[in-house]
């Protein structure tokens, strides 16, 4: 299209000099480039020899109709047209028709349901599949067949005391409730053994208590009982050992009345099933002697080894009672028992959550408190060491307290201005390469210090007798 326009004079005067010249606009489309290059891409496609191919825009748009496919797909659709109805809200009937409905016993009786009577939800809740997996153990891959290792406990709380010496001294207690006995019957077990099984059978026996004899098979779930720490075949299940939370100790009696010898502990809280298990008794007896009791307060020792080797050392030497601290110390487990050698079975045990209260309130009710410290440097309070305790015997005067602490730091500066005297080991060595004992040592060469003259009244025989007295567990 196009138009041909003059422009009008300006005036009657024309301003310009020259005779006004007529303009031309033309409005022309011209053909696109792109149109073109699809033109001979067309063009192209419809001269090959293989026919045209496939054309897509996209690869998610349908397939390219060439105009002739597009006309005879639509005459195909003319000669067999749809005559059923498609309801709304309905599915697409147009699909193929799949398989008819089973009906429920059909359902159920199918073995590929996974609803039916051979599924795993159905045997989940009979029961059915907790026997099969008891009947059929699992085979490992030199074809030997695995015996479960899977520990059912008679109650939730109840530990498992692994060792010929915790388990033979928690038979010969009565501080806790005792459910099962597992003892090993492997063909390798040696005569000496098979001796010792026989015993620790027959005390089983005799309290109650059901004895079970596995072999090789079960070999894993006594590890797995154990926390895969030597426990010479003998297995006990058994509820967590008694240990009292008390705020103080009272005062020492010297017999006078019905109870005997003893002392009163001030008892903190506990819930019905802690008391359920600790008992709420709150006098500890004593024997009969002209020296005081001596109990021993440990600290954030962290160390399950150490803390069972301090129990058993203070058992040993004749420690009335043992306190442990509720936080930052290790606690009493299967582990520290074992390292006991059954010691905590004999000795009472107690449980502290502020050492620093226990050691105030106890000295007022007229308790020695004894803080175990290095033996260099200086201190305001009066220090004394082994040497000077064994010639004192504070024990004939008042009942004490030994307090020890933790292994690298020791005991707190609030916790040694809690204490009337500190006690400390000279090293006689001289050598600054060895300055320091292990915690258990320590511990025993304290003890001894203040129960040697105690030893020397009952006899050298009578403090060496015990059973096994070289064996280590």
């Amino acid at each position: 299209m196009s138009f041909i326009t003059r422009l009008p004079l300006l005036g009657r005067r024309c301003a310009f000099p020259f005779p006004p010249v007529p303009l031309t606009l033309s409005f022309k489309r011209d053909a696109s480039r792109l149109s073109a290059i699809h033109d001979g891409l067309r063009r192209s496609d419809r001269t090959r020899p293989q026919g045209p191919k496939e054309i897509r825009q996209r690869p998610g748009e349908d397939e390219y109709l060439s105009p002739e496919e597009r006309r005879r797909q639509r005459a195909l659709a003319r000669q067999n047209p749809i005559n059923f109805k498609i309801r709304k809200g309905k599915k697409d009937i147009t699909q193929e028709p799949g398989p008819s409905r089973k009906s429920k016993a059909a359902r159920f009786a199918d073995p590929r349901d996974p609803y039916g009577r051979h599924s795993l939800v159905k045997k989940f809740k009979t029961g059915e599949l907790f026997k099969e997996f008891e009947g059929q153990g699992q085979v490992k891959k030199d074809g030997h067949l695995q015996h479960d290792d899977f520990v059912r406990q008679m109650i939730a709380a109840s530990q498992f005391l692994y060792g010929t010496s915790t388990v033979e001294a928690a038979l010969g207690a009565s501080r806790r409730k005792l459910y099962k006995l597992y003892i090993y019957k492997g063909k390798d077990r040696r005569s000496k053994s098979l001796d010792k099984d026989n015993f620790i059978a027959e005390l089983a026996r005799k309290r109650g208590i059901p004895v079970e004899h596995v072999d090789e098979t079960a070999l894993p779930m006594l590890n797995k009982m154990s926390g895969s720490r030597p426990h010479n075949g003998h297995i006990l299940e058994a509820s967590p050992l008694s240990q009292m939370p008390i705020k103080a100790l009272g005062e020492f009696s010297e017999g006078e009345g019905v109870e005997g010898p003893g002392f009163r502990v001030v008892p903190g809280h506990q819930s019905f099933e802690e008391a359920e298990v600790n008992g709420t008794s709150e006098f500890v007896a004593t024997e009969p002697s002209p020296r005081k009791p001596l109990v021993l307060v440990v600290d954030e020792v962290l160390d399950p080894g150490n803390l069972g080797a301090i129990i058993r050392t203070a058992s040993f030497l004749g420690v009335t009672a043992v306190a442990v601290s509720k936080r930052n110390s290790a606690p009493v487990t299967p582990v520290v028992l074992k390292a006991s050698a059954g010691a905590a079975e004999t000795l009472p045990l107690f449980s502290i959550e502020s050492v620093a209260d226990f050691l105030t309130d106890s000295r007022e009710n007229g308790w020695m408190v004894y803080a175990a410290v290095p033996p260099q440097g200086s201190s305001p309070r009066r220090q004394v060491d082994t040497m000077d305790v064994e010639k004192m015997d504070p024990l004939l005067k008042d009942p004490c307290i030994i307090l020890v602490g933790n292994e690298g730091e020791g005991l707190a500066r609030a916790l040694r201005r809690a204490s009337d005297i500190e006690i400390s080991i000279p090293n006689l060595s001289g050598s600054r390469v060895v300055d320091s004992l292990n915690v258990s040592v320590a511990t025993g060469l304290l003890c001894s210090a203040f129960l040697k003259s105690k030893a020397k009244e009952f006899g050298t025989d009578n403090i060496l007798k015990v059973q096994d007295a070289g064996a280590i567990f």
